[in-house]
């Protein structure tokens, strides 16, 4: 079809992740169309995090984000992955959609299985302009083990137990720096079993 790029069988690799799956690409639009549905068995999302410095010596990254490839596709895309790795954390089988149009871009964790819970959210960002873009979160996670979580994400281990969150925040910025300098709204954390002690979340912030 004119305008139409079809791949029933694609095999997508990108820093050493793998993926496979159907994808297609359209151009009689606006702006290029990406829609398609790719599993990857392992992904490494340690290196994009490296990349990017999101968290130094100095503290959250001041160095400003491209938002344009928000504005230069509209996608339509389902990842699903066996495990993903990111930094010293490790979420088993986990299905992600990323949809984006017309500048603005919705990532939905359906579901991660980590530390013995799941684990669901949403992440909206749109382009704002001179200010970066405006960014939404929510998320809510069950029955989580605490201890290990809180430990591999922040460094922070004076908890035990599992417990229940949720959360819905909104921040807007130009850099990792400013986003959660920004953040703004309500979090909640439950314990279901054992004993949740000594939070600060400004400090686990920081770290």
């Amino acid at each position: 079809t004119p305008g139409l790029l079809v791949f029933a069988r694609a095999n997508v690799e990108l820093d050493g992740n793998a993926a496979e799956g159907t994808l297609s690409i359209a151009f009689d639009g606006p702006r290029p169309q990406v829609q398609g549905t790719l599993d990857a068995g392992r992904i490494v999302a340690t290196p994009y995090l490296a990349e990017r410095g999101a968290m130094g010596a100095g503290g959250w990254s001041k160095e400003p984000i491209d938002f344009g490839l928000i504005t230069a596709f509209d996608t339509d895309l389902r990842l699903s992955a066996r495990e993903v790795i990111a930094g010293r954390a490790t979420l088993g089988r986990s299905a992600l959609a990323v949809l984006s149009r017309n500048g603005r871009l919705t990532i939905t964790l359906g579901e991660a299985l980590a530390y013995g819970g799941v684990i669901r959210g949403a992440l909206t960002l749109s382009h704002a302009g001179d200010i970066g873009a405006e960014a939404r979160i929510s998320f809510g996670i069950q029955r989580i083990q605490v201890a290990p979580a809180f430990g591999e994400w922040f460094g922070f281990r004076r908890m035990e137990g599992l417990a229940n969150a949720q959360g819905q925040l909104e921040t807007r910025g130009a850099s990792i720096d400013e986003f959660v300098r920004g953040l703004n709204g309500q979090v909640s954390l439950t314990a279901v079993e054992g004993a949740i002690t000594g939070i600060n979340a400004a400090a686990i912030l920081r770290r």
